[in-house]
């Protein structure tokens, strides 16, 4: 997930499998993924809070739909 070398696809897929895991390492990894430059990556960060931590999640999804940024980061965060 912290690997910037790395497709953000890939990063996105092992973030989801953490929390699907529910592995201790998801929070890390999902706080890590939300200050990261990608909105791909920010969105995964909340899927995967949204199953793991959903109050963390909707206070996340609460700033980006109230934030002026990237309009696919806004969609995606409508449907989580």
């Amino acid at each position: 997930v912290g690997d910037d070398q790395l497709a953000v696809e890939s990063r996105a897929a092992a973030l989801q499998l953490l929390a699907t895991r529910k592995s201790k390492h998801t929070e890390a990894a999902a706080t890590r993924a939300l200050s990261d430059k990608l909105p791909q990556l920010r969105s995964a960060a909340r899927n995967a809070l949204a199953t793991t931590q959903p109050e963390r999640a909707v206070e996340s999804l609460s700033e980006v739909l109230a934030a002026d940024g990237d309009l696919q980061e806004r969609q995606d965060a409508l449907l989580t």
